[in-house]
């Protein structure tokens, strides 16, 4: 069986080869066939001005598996071999399975893991890596590592990104909804009404609004 990792050491360099940064102005969430079928995107990344993606993953590592590997980039076209996503992107858009969404503005991303500048941690994961981009560049981002969270958050912060994220997939995603008052109970009709005394029948009809039904 062929694992990510061989494909991307097969196809691709990590970017701290390459050592420069690179410009960016949208994010990608996209789903591939290793995450659970209630979890609507379990990727997220960025897209490169030139239009080819970045991403990092937690769970790819060196030959010996000890070492994170830093961001990778490549092609949109090469999905379809590493996460069996349609080699046609509109195909892919149109699935459910593959989103972008446009940043408020323009960021650089690092080829090597990046570190937070606020607290100096280093990413672990794609959720993380894109936090940390994000924070370095100053845009507001979520506690959160969820990418439904993310691309939120981001998307809110400009028209074009609010106009994205309302066809964003949040299948999985429970929504509260509010808690409906419940009617008063009534007590059943019965012949105690009759017999009851004025000051019964009055506390009764002070706690539940009138009588019992049938009387």
């Amino acid at each position: 069986m062929i694992k990510l990792k061989d494909i991307l050491f097969e196809n691709e360099k990590p970017l701290s080869d390459e050592k420069k940064t690179f410009k960016s102005g949208k994010l990608f969430v996209m789903k591939s066939p290793y995450s659970n079928e209630n979890v609507p995107y379990d990727h997220i990344g960025f897209i490169t001005d030139d239009g080819d993606i970045i991403d990092m993953s937690g769970h790819r590592y060196d030959e010996k598996g000890k070492k994170a590997m830093p961001p990778q980039k490549y092609k949109y076209e090469d999905t379809e071999d590493l996460f069996k996503l349609p080699k046609n992107k509109e195909e892919a858009i149109k699935k459910g399975h593959y989103k972008e969404i446009p940043l408020p503005k323009s960021v650089e991303i690092p080829s090597e893991v990046p570190t937070c500048s606020i607290d100096k941690r280093k990413a672990e994961n794609c959720g993380s890596f894109v936090k940390i981009v994000l924070s370095n560049n100053g845009i507001k981002t979520t506690e959160s590592n969820n990418m439904i969270d993310i691309a939120t958050k981001v998307g809110e912060q400009s028209s074009a990104g609010k106009e994205a994220i309302k066809t964003l997939d949040r299948k999985g995603r429970k929504k509260v909804e509010p808690k409906k008052e419940k009617p008063a109970k009534r007590g059943k009709p019965g012949g105690w009404w009759n017999k009851a005394s004025k000051n019964r029948k009055a506390s009764y009809v002070k706690k539940h609004g009138g009588p019992p039904e049938g009387n």
